[in-house]
């Protein structure tokens, strides 16, 4: 039943609201890897090389002298080992969500695939929208799309559903890109995670994706645990670093904001400005968007 429930709550959430792509470092109290101090002093050829995709801009500086700061020891910013956290969403963040969040496409296309045991769906105004990939029709229709979604995902147990997914994400292709969805994660952020787990940083993801569905990949994709793969955190005290990605990119990936459907912009940009965060131009910032193609 707890796994029935986390997946209508999730599609609840993602029906009825949209996730900022927020990126939050947080440093709190928590058990944390070593980390070599001296690895982001500035000037050094660790920090020189350092995020080979991100270009030396506004947003890079700040990722540098923030980490620098809170590994040097002796600096008013100094934060022991232990306590260094980075936080990540994952959605538009680590990962891309247009046209459609991935789980979301996942979820759809387990209505298709239960479609022949319901013949009593081909009546339902929700069903045929989707089979007539008519979305416009579909966000009339939000409940009995629910009702839906919920029957074709529901009924398994988490070894099967764990299964499931694997499946999915081993043959489902990106109807824009034509590659599998756990190709479409940010080359710029894997190095950025790599780099802060190099310098002493425990890395969770926070995210409105169901651990259910992110456990079967995460830890390939990003090199995070399981049991780092959480649903929700709250700010802590200390030192801090806050980014939004900012999805400018037509060409290389997408470009939207405030209007979007799906990962709108808005109150979150207004919190980065109030706040200011450092804002990331995915068109001005990062040289590449993804990992080269698997031979």
């Amino acid at each position: 039943m707890q796994q029935a429930y986390s997946r209508r709550s999730w599609l609840r959430h993602t029906l009825g609201s949209v996730i900022a792509a927020v990126l939050a470092l947080t440093l709190c109290g928590c058990a944390s890897h070593g980390g070599d101090a001296s690895a982001t002093q500035p000037g050094s050829t660790a920090t020189a090389t350092a995020l080979p995709s991100w270009r030396d801009g506004a947003a890079r500086q700040a990722i540098l002298k923030f980490v620098a700061d809170v590994t040097h020891e002796g600096s008013p910013g100094y934060v022991r080992p232990a306590d260094r956290i980075a936080v990540f969403d994952n959605d538009g963040t680590l990962w891309s969500e247009q046209p459609l969040y991935f789980q979301f496409v996942f979820m759809l296309d387990q209505v298709k695939a239960a479609a022949p045991n319901h013949p009593e769906w081909k009546n339902n105004p929700a069903f045929k929208a989707l089979m007539a990939h008519d979305y416009a029709a579909l966000a009339s229709q939000q409940k009995p799309l629910l009702e839906l979604v919920a029957a074709a995902n529901s009924g398994m147990t988490v070894d099967a559903y764990d299964q499931t997914i694997r499946d999915w994400l081993a043959k489902a292709r990106h109807p824009k890109f034509n590659r599998p969805y756990t190709d479409l994660v940010y080359q710029p952020q894997l190095e950025l995670l790599a780099y802060l787990r190099a310098n002493g940083f425990k890395t969770f993801i926070v995210s409105g994706g169901t651990i259910e569905f992110m456990r079967p990949w995460a830890e390939k994709a990003y090199g995070i645990p399981p049991e780092q793969v959480m649903q929700y955190t709250a700010g802590g005290g200390g030192e801090y670093l806050a980014l939004l990605v900012h999805h400018d990119d037509a060409a290389r990936e997408f470009a939207y904001d405030r209007q979007s459907k799906i990962g709108k912009l808005d109150k979150a940009w207004d919190e980065a400005v109030t706040r200011h965060w450092i804002v990331v131009s995915m068109k001005d910032d990062w040289k590449t968007i993804y990992p080269q193609p698997k031979q």
